[in-house]
């Protein structure tokens, strides 16, 4: 008989994508980085989570205001709001199903993860990503992108090396997959909950993440993808 290697991380899911990691034993969230299904189900909670809170706030100015006035009115209230969890349970079902690539869900979960290598340059960088990746990784100049460190990490055998950056006071994260992630033209993704900048550049694929605004990711894929 198998064993469900997920089974005992499952209950902890929720907490996670909620940001409760002090409820997450250690092992849960070290196994929801490099589980493929365990993140897709943390974006699921993550996913339901906000669209249960969405629907909340939409229907509080409708109570506050007595729009529903009368017995009958505050009747329908929770009535309507069992209507708007299942429209969001509905949609995170359908999130489920088109969830991101477990590559690219991956690339977006290590890239949080400390530097393992220091150094502020970026050709520096490039080669010790290299060496350690085995495949070429890009040197990434951009004007007012200032290199930290950067980490090689192989959740589920599949090489992720990740190079952070400091722009405008915010971390910026570029990590190189060899896998077709991506179009020549940038684009937005949620990934957990979170905007990932795609793009394929150089033979391989360049995923733009941090806690920069979604245009300053958007922007630097672009010149990544343009800087050929």
């Amino acid at each position: 008989m198998s064993v469900d290697a997920c089974s005992s991380h499952r209950p902890y899911l929720a907490a996670l994508a909620d940001g409760e990691t002090n409820l997450v034993p250690a092992e849960t969230v070290e196994h929801a980085r490099d589980c493929p299904d365990c993140s897709r189900e943390v974006a699921a909670h993550s996913l339901l989570g906000n669209r249960l809170r969405a629907a909340a706030q939409a229907a509080e100015p409708r109570r506050a205001a007595g729009a529903w006035a009368g017995v009958g009115g505050w009747r329908l209230f929770p009535i309507a709001v069992a209507a708007a969890v299942a429209v969001a349970i509905a949609g995170v079902e359908l999130s489920s199903r088109a969830a991101p690539d477990p590559v690219l869900a991956s690339a977006v979960l290590v890239a949080n993860r400390q530097p393992e290598y220091q150094s502020n340059d970026a050709a520096d960088l490039a080669r010790w990503c290299t060496a350690k990746y085995g495949n070429r990784v890009p040197q990434v100049a951009i004007s007012g992108l200032v290199p930290e460190g950067a980490r090689m990490d192989w959740p589920g055998g599949t090489g992720i090396a990740t190079v952070t950056y400091v722009l405008n006071g915010h971390v910026v994260h570029v990590s190189w997959v060899s896998k077709p992630e991506g179009a020549s033209q940038p684009r937005i993704n949620q990934v957990n909950g979170q905007p990932a900048a795609v793009v394929r550049a150089h033979g391989i694929s360049a995923v733009v993440t941090g806690n920069a605004p979604e245009s300053d990711l958007l922007r630097v894929a672009q010149e990544i993808s343009t800087g050929e």
